[in-house]
């Protein structure tokens, strides 16, 4: 019948479990988790990419009131800035102040102006040299250097390289070079700048584009930009202002460990144009440790599982479930508003139903503690069955370790006769104990030793162990186990070496002042259980006889300074140290004249004296 119960109850939790629909929802909940961690990252990023990147409305006015202000003195003829070295120099030496300001407001890696006044083809038939002027800053989030030390110049023209006072990249090119790769690198400069010829009421603002990962020409830094065309008061079109963030700085804003805790999961940053399937994304940055990251391929298709959650696939066949969020970079009814920027958060499943797994485990825990609690009930029941066996047993546990066996009679034979073992082996147990304490008492070395069992409370304690220490005092105070930690806590303040051998024995060595030197004591302690067992002994003269020998291994007996042997272990212990020792020694020799003549004339006692 108990067991028949105890299956009824197995099975009413499993059913409850599987019919409440606990875990489907947690699985909705690791899903809610996971969207809103995607939702909160794309958030951080679109807001960094539309107010703070993209946010070049003071440069823009500025380098129009530049611009305007060269128009009206002469200085700047229209139509002629991108191709006359005289005056795009002039225009560029004063914007360039603007462009590291613009840098240092917007925490970009990079900011950039070309000048340009012709309608770029919808293909380059040919390379085109730009000039322009562009600044890189690889880590905007470190400690800005006086002077630019911080700057690196990646386009300038030759002329204006040394009065900007910026030291110029390994890469620096005097112009910008555009090679007709109008899908990506060129793209930042080609499309905005095409926007506001096509459409000159669009104004800048709107016709501003967030380019794709792309590199410089001849570099392979791979970057995104943002750039927007420059668009004098009289609509004139004469170039394009933009800023980058290296990708390599994007990928610490993207912390794909916080999404989970095994190192698996990615950040997917991603776009998807009009003609792209809802479904599709093509990756520009992964940060994470996806298959993405070196496969190369230029989309990825999402099997959609349920609203908001896709499911795709990489290497080695394990499924991850993907949750996006859209960054909204463009308004709406603008050139490239089809653009759509898209942010990824992909999980391993087995990562992202980790509660599930586990709520399971603990649910077969819980069953087997069930069935062990109930076998163990039923074992309960049959000693209570039992009762002279159980009050025998009382009867020992209750017995003073330290004083005979005595139990009563129950009458039963064969419990009779256990007992009358149980007080015989309780009076041998006592007589060696007696001559164990006898047998310390009569060695050469003074000992102590103690044993403290923590199941009954017991103390067993020699009656020199505090004599070993050199304080007998303390053993007046020693009632129990508790008082006897107390005293001993008294005395863990003399504690000068502490070895632990394995997780059952420790040594500890106590160093006692003495009122005409101190007193070494070697305290051995094995842990087994909730039994302490211990035992202490002088080892004063082991310990002086070891310095003695340590002293007359390292000195020289007449003199009493170090010996060679010592002098070379210390010289090369600290030579060993080389450069981090950050000090500087001297060697000093001493040759005594003459010491041959003095100890044959006078004899080898006037030599010594000379030494």
């Amino acid at each position: 019948p108990i067991c028949l119960l105890l299956t009824v109850q197995v099975a009413v939790l499993i059913g409850g479990v599987y019919f409440s629909g606990l875990l489907e929802r947690m699985d909705e909940n690791a899903y809610a988790v996971l969207d809103q961690r995607v939702q909160s990252r794309a958030g951080y990023l679109e807001d960094d990419m539309v107010r703070r990147w993209s946010n070049l409305s003071l440069t823009q006015e500025v380098l129009g009131e530049l611009y305007e202000g060269l128009v009206q003195d002469g200085s700047v003829t229209p139509g002629e800035l991108a191709s006359d070295p005289a005056q795009y120099n002039a225009f560029l030496e004063q914007a360039a102040p603007e462009l590291v300001s613009l840098m240092r407001t917007n925490s970009v890696t990079g900011a950039f102006v070309v000048l340009n006044t012709q309608t770029f083809p919808q293909e380059l038939s040919e390379s085109l040299q730009l000039p322009g002027l562009y600044l890189r800053d690889r880590d905007p989030s470190a400690h800005t250097s006086a002077g630019n030390g911080d700057l690196l110049l990646e386009r300038a023209p030759l002329e204006l390289v040394l009065g900007l006072g910026i030291a110029m990249d390994s890469n620096w090119k005097p112009m910008f070079v555009l090679e007709g790769d109008t899908a990506r690198a060129d793209a930042c400069l080609i499309r905005p700048y095409n926007a506001a010829v096509e459409d000159p009421s669009l104004g800048w603002e709107n016709a501003g584009y967030w380019a794709a990962p792309h590199t410089l020409s001849g570099d392979n830094i791979r970057l995104i930009s943002y750039s927007v065309p420059l668009i004098a008061p009289d609509g004139t079109v004469y170039g394009v202002l933009g800023v980058d963030i290296l990708e390599d700085y994007l990928l610490r804003l993207l912390p794909y460990d916080e999404l989970s805790e095994d190192h698996g999961s990615a950040y997917i940053l991603g776009v998807r144009g009009a003609a792209d399937p809802e479904a599709s994304v093509r990756p520009q940055v992964v940060s994470g440790p996806v298959y993405l990251a070196a496969s190369g391929f230029s989309t990825v298709y999402l099997e959609k599982e349920s609203a908001g959650l896709y499911m795709l696939e990489r290497g080695g066949g394990e499924e991850m479930y993907v949750c996006s969020a859209v960054l909204n970079l463009y308004n709406t009814n603008t050139p490239f508003a089809d653009d759509q920027w898209v942010l990824l958060g992909a999980v391993p499943g087995r990562t992202l139903f980790a509660l599930k797994h586990d709520t399971l485990l603990i649910m077969l825990a819980l069953l087997a503690s069930i069935v062990l609690t109930s076998l163990v009930t039923i074992l309960i029941t049959v000693r209570s069955v039992s009762q002279p066996i159980v009050k025998l047993a009382a009867e020992v546990r209750a017995t003073d370790p330290a004083a005979p066996a005595r139990l009563q009679k129950t009458d039963i034979t064969e419990l009779d006769a256990l007992a009358g073992s149980i007080e015989t082996l309780s009076d041998e147990v006592l007589r060696a104990g007696g001559k164990f304490t006898q047998i310390l008492e009569m060695a050469s070395v003074r000992m102590g030793g103690f044993e403290v069992d923590g199941r009954d409370g017991t103390l067993f304690l020699t009656d020199q162990f505090f004599d070993v220490f050199g304080r007998p005092e303390l053993a007046s105070t020693v009632r129990g186990p508790q008082s006897f930690e107390r005293a001993m806590d008294a005395l863990h303040v003399y504690v000068t070496e502490r070895e632990k051998t394995d997780d059952e024995h420790t040594e500890y060595i106590f160093c006692m002042p003495e009122p005409d030197g101190v007193r070494w004591v070697r305290m051995r302690l094995l842990r087994s259980s909730s039994r302490w067992t211990g035992l202490a002994e002088d080892i004063t003269s082991d310990r002086m006889s070891l310095e003695r020998m340590e002293y007359e291994r390292d000195h020289d007996v007449l003199t009493e300074l170090y010996n060679r042997r010592a002098f070379k272990r210390m010289a090369l212990a600290l030579l060993a140290r080389g450069p981090q020792a950050a000090c500087v020694g001297a060697l000093v020799m001493l040759d005594l004249d003459n010491l041959k003549y003095i100890n044959d004339t006078y004899g080898h006692d006037m030599g010594d004296a000379y030494i």
